[in-house]
């Protein structure tokens, strides 16, 4: 999706899309036979790929976006299992830095929500990468071609916002 793996931040909530990269889940300082391994990319900011590091940490996919976090109107954010919480500590999303931006966007939300203003923040992007387009070495997943976004829009199947 067009969020972070690891902060959930938008995408359309940064206004340089320069401002995210494609991770190493696995980095590939410690394991350079994942460098060209799909399977071991994930969309991240630039933040937390920089703090990452190095850093082994648990498959943000099966925590931080599986449910297995909770974010309180506060902006504070609250693990609810070990995972998640390695995740939390490692990049530092419960700063106060972090908790400050995630409750300003609680409340622009909110507005955007209560006024009915048009959906751009919650949105997918305009341009859809294409993947059928792409020649991707070793793509472990090629059944993610079919169920990418661009085809979803295509069969009329992608929900406004996500």
């Amino acid at each position: 999706m067009f969020r972070c793996v690891y902060c959930l931040w938008r995408e359309g909530f940064l206004s340089d899309a320069s401002s995210y990269h494609a991770d190493h889940y696995l980095p590939q300082v410690r394991f350079p036979g994942k460098k060209v391994d799909y399977g071991n990319l994930v969309y991240s900011c630039a933040r937390c790929n920089l703090s990452k590091g190095e850093a082994l940490l648990p498959d943000p996919e099966d925590c931080m976006i599986a449910g297995k976090i909770e974010v309180l109107d506060t902006g504070e954010i609250r693990p609810l299992d070990d995972d998640a919480r390695r995740i939390v500590r490692i990049l530092a999303l419960d700063s106060d830095d972090w908790n400050e931006r995630r409750s300003l966007m609680i409340d622009i939300l909110a507005l955007v929500t209560e006024r009915n203003i048009p959906r751009r923040l919650l949105g997918f992007p305009k341009q859809l990468p294409n993947l059928r387009r792409l020649k991707v070495p070793l793509n472990d997943r090629p059944e993610g071609v079919s169920e990418c976004f661009h085809e979803r829009r295509k069969k009329g199947d992608l929900p406004e916002v996500y």
